[in-house]
């Protein structure tokens, strides 16, 4: 059984219901990228210590929950590969403004994009314009989690990457206010009454907590992901929402219920095609 969106939804539904003998039995094979994230998060937000034995049993399987927990919790230095590097796995704190503004301040952050880059090309094959693409989006993600998660100019986020199997993944997760208080700041925006409206508002309609301006990062982050095989998720409040398959027209919007939680949470999977190589 892999550790993926839905399974960790179902755990966090089980774990409010006081369900929790299976979870203690789960076993799980593999584990997204976004799922792992998304634990820690779980975890950070919580000062149940119950929960926080059993989700150390996950990290033992899967090291991503224990770095990200490190990172959200502590100001623990992360180890990181180096500038010349091409990981198949690196997670980081996410930059301040300052970092992602100043190309003198965010140096480690250019490197980390960098090392993204590499990796996307010499594990998986990807253009060079294509890895950049992708980097950039990436980019935007992270920015996007700055601005909004209303935490001043460094938030309590995480942000990872990697590449191996044939198959790439990054995730960013905050434990900021989420979407939907963030777009209220826009007087536009107060017909948005649920998590779910206010993430199908900012995903799919552009909808910005700025006045008149339309959100565009998460449409420039369908468009480098539309020949690419692959999923997003994204979840804030009590809400989810999947897209699945290819292109940007075609790509199914499947919104769904998800346990509360603080703060925004971003995943996406692709599989490059030959064709995109």
């Amino acid at each position: 059984m892999e550790l993926d969106a839905a399974t960790l939804d179902d755990a966090r539904d089980a774990w409010r219901a006081g369900d929790r003998r299976d979870l203690d039995e789960a076993v799980f094979s593999t584990a997204t990228l976004g799922a792992c994230l998304e634990a820690a998060c779980w975890a950070a937000a919580t000062n149940d210590k119950e929960l926080h034995l059993l989700l150390d049993r996950w990290a033992t399987l899967f090291p991503p929950i224990s770095a990200a927990l490190l990172a959200l919790t502590t100001d623990m230095v992360l180890p990181r590969a180096s500038d010349h590097d091409a990981p198949a796995f690196e997670l980081r704190r996410c930059p301040s403004r300052a970092e992602l503004v100043d190309a003198g301040v965010g140096v480690e952050w250019r490197y980390f994009l960098d090392r993204f880059r590499r990796s996307l090309g010499s594990r998986l094959g990807v253009s060079a314009s294509r890895a950049h693409g992708l980097a950039a989006s990436l980019h935007e993600m992270v920015d996007n989690v700055v601005d909004h998660a209303g935490l001043g100019d460094a938030p309590t986020g995480v942000v990872a990457y990697e590449v191996s199997d044939g198959r790439f993944a990054f995730a960013v997760a905050d434990l900021g206010r989420g979407v939907l208080a963030s777009l209220h700041e826009n007087p536009a925006n107060s017909g948005l009454s649920t998590h779910s409206d206010a993430l199908l508002g900012a995903v799919t309609r552009g909808a910005s907590r700025r006045l008149g301006v339309g959100g565009k990062g998460f449409a420039d982050l369908l468009r480098a992901l539309a020949d690419l095989d692959g999923h997003l998720s994204f979840r804030t409040g009590s809400a989810r929402l999947f897209l699945d398959g290819r292109g940007v027209g075609n790509r199914k919007f499947i919104p769904s219920n998800s346990p509360d939680m603080k703060g925004f949470q971003l995943s996406v999977v692709g599989r490059p095609g030959k064709s995109s190589w």
